[in-house]
C-alpha cells in the first residue's frame, strides 16, 4: 500500500491534453478551483506536456499563475522554473542529427508525410514547418510527424529498425515524435526531484496522464494516476483511476488527496 505524505510534500505533475484539458482543449473550472485549493494547502502543481513556448501560452495563457513547480514541456526536452524564469533543462540537437533523417523519411515515404519541427528560437522551443532551404540553420528540440493518408505504424517500425538511437513516441493517435533518449518526461521527473533535493526537500510526485508519451513519467512517479479516457496501456501502469477528463480528472485526484481517500 502506498502511503501518501502530507500535502506540503506532494508535487502533482499533470499532462495537458486529455488530462487537465477536456476533449475541447479547455480546462474544466473544477480543475482550476481544485488546484488553487491544493496549493493553498501547501501542495505543488505543475504540467508535463508535449506543448511548448508559444503553443502553451496560446492554449493556457494563465499557466504561470497556476503552476508553482518546474514545468516539463516539449515532452521532456525543456524544463523550466516559470516562477523564477529559470531554464533547468534544455536539450537540443544539431541539424546534422535531424536533417538527414528527415530527408531519409521523405525518400522512403514521399511527401505524404507532414513533418513539423520544434527549433530553438530566442532560447526557447518554437514550432516551424520543415524547410530544407533553411534546415541547417537551427538547433532542434524534436521532430513531429503526421500522415494524413495512412497510419504511422509503418514509419515508426522503419525508424526503430534503421535508427534505434532515436527515442520514438506517439503523443497522440496521429502524431509520432522523434526525440533523444535524454529528453523524456520520466527523466524530467528525476530532475524535479533533484531540484527540490538541492533545496533540502524530499518530494512525493504524483503523475497523471492519458497517453503513450506519459508512460515513462507515470512509471517514474511515486504514484501514477490516469483519467477514465486514458489508453488501455496507460491504465495498466496506473494504480489510481480517475473520472473522465471532461468531468475534471485533476479535480478528482486533488479531492482524493485532500480528503485522504487515496487507497492504493
Amino acid at each position: 500500500m502506498i502511503k501518501i505524505p502530507e500535502v506540503g510534500k506532494i508535487v502533482i505533475a499533470s499532462d495537458l491534453d486529455g488530462t487537465l484539458f477536456d476533449k475541447r482543449t479547455e480546462i474544466p473550472k473544477n480543475n482550476l478551483d481544485a488546484i488553487e485549493r491544493f496549493k493553498s494547502a501547501g501542495g505543488r502543481f505543475t504540467l508535463s506536456t508535449g506543448r511548448y513556448g508559444q503553443t502553451l501560452r496560446r492554449l493556457f495563457p494563465d499557466c504561470h499563475k497556476v503552476v508553482n513547480a518546474p514545468v516539463i514541456t516539449c515532452n521532456g526536452a525543456y524544463l523550466v522554473d516559470i516562477e523564477n524564469d529559470t531554464v533547468i533543462k534544455n536539450i537540443t540537437h544539431t541539424a546534422d542529427w535531424v536533417v538527414p533523417t528527415i530527408k531519409e523519411l521523405y525518400g522512403k515515404f514521399g511527401h505524404e508525410l507532414n513533418i513539423f519541427t520544434v527549433i530553438k528560437k530566442d532560447n526557447e522551443p518554437f514550432g516551424k514547418e520543415f524547410e530544407e532551404v533553411s534546415a541547417c540553420n537551427y538547433e532542434y528540440y524534436k521532430v513531429v510527424i503526421s500522415r494524413p493518408q495512412g497510419d504511422l505504424n509503418e514509419v515508426k517500425e522503419y525508424l526503430k529498425k534503421t535508427h534505434p538511437e532515436y527515442y520514438l513516441i506517439n503523443s497522440s493517435s496521429h502524431l509520432l515524435e522523434i526525440m533523444s533518449y535524454d529528453a523524456t518526461k520520466g527523466i524530467c521527473l528525476d530532475d524535479i526531484r533533484e531540484y527540490y533535493k538541492n533545496k533540502g526537500e524530499d518530494v512525493f510526485i504524483i503523475a497523471v496522464g492519458d497517453y503513450e508519451n506519459d508512460i515513462c513519467m507515470l512509471e517514474k512517479a511515486d504514484l501514477a494516476a490516469c483519467p477514465e479516457n486514458a489508453s488501455e496501456e496507460v491504465k495498466l501502469v496506473c494504480s489510481l483511476h480517475l473520472c473522465h477528463c471532461n468531468d475534471g480528472a485533476v479535480c478528482d485526484l486533488i479531492n482524493k488527496i485532500l480528503n485522504k481517500e487515496v487507497n492504493v
